[in-house]
């Protein structure tokens, strides 16, 4: 299969019309990752250091998916998103299916003691 590859405008574009989460823990340290951040550092390892197409990707402290989503987006093969919060991960789902890499996506949360 050949993939066009997929301007970091484009990218960010997607990013942005991801879901956030409605109510971040302070707590836990659950910031979000500016979309023209994350796009640039997905872009650069994706095209600057071949880090994710083919590639398993794992997002530790995933939250919404941002990262994950955007990885599955630029080609991964399969993506693992890790948060503590189960209740993000539900947003993480939402997202996957909304830009349609819910198929090649895995979530894994547990909670705290």
């Amino acid at each position: 299969m050949v993939r066009v590859k997929l301007k970091r405008k484009h990218l960010e574009l997607l990013l942005e019309s991801l879901e956030n989460n409605p109510s971040p823990k302070v707590g836990l340290e659950q910031y979000p990752t500016h979309n023209r951040v994350a796009a640039t550092l997905l872009f650069m390892a994706a095209y600057t250091f071949n880090d994710i197409e083919g590639k398993v990707v794992y997002d530790l402290g995933c939250g919404n998916g941002k990262l994950a989503l955007g990885a599955a987006a630029l080609g991964a093969r399969r993506v693992v998103g890790v948060d503590v919060d189960p209740s993000v991960l539900m947003v993480a789902k939402h997202n996957a299916k909304k830009i349609g890499v819910e198929d090649r996506v895995e979530w894994i949360s547990k909670s705290k003691s």
